[in-house]
């Protein structure tokens, strides 16, 4: 068995092989053309994104200090949003930049 074989079909996961041009042109978007149409947060950007408040199960997020901007502040949101009693947050302390190995 290859790795991208499913285990129970044997079927590749990751889909045909090759695909039709008329499966290509049915898969292509427009992203830059959809970006300009939505510059700011609105129902396009919010309708694939999870609705985490559903999650009914333990998790434990973790988090890094390595993407401030986006990655930190996302993930430490969604662990806002999940049911807190059965959650735990992880996220190590920043390590100064003298002490980086480098």
């Amino acid at each position: 068995m290859r790795l991208d074989e499913d285990v129970d079909t044997g079927e590749r996961n990751t889909g045909p092989a090759e695909l039709s041009p008329e499966q290509l042109e049915k898969n292509r978007v427009d992203y830059p053309g959809n970006i300009l149409a939505h510059p700011l947060d609105d129902a396009w950007y919010r309708e694939p994104s999870p609705d985490v408040g559903k999650v009914g199960v333990p998790a434990l997020v973790v988090a890094n200090w390595g993407g401030l901007g986006l990655h930190l502040r996302g993930t430490i949101q969604g662990y806002l949003h999940i049911h807190p009693a059965s959650s735990l947050a992880a996220c190590p302390p920043a390590t100064p930049p003298s002490r980086r190995s480098r």
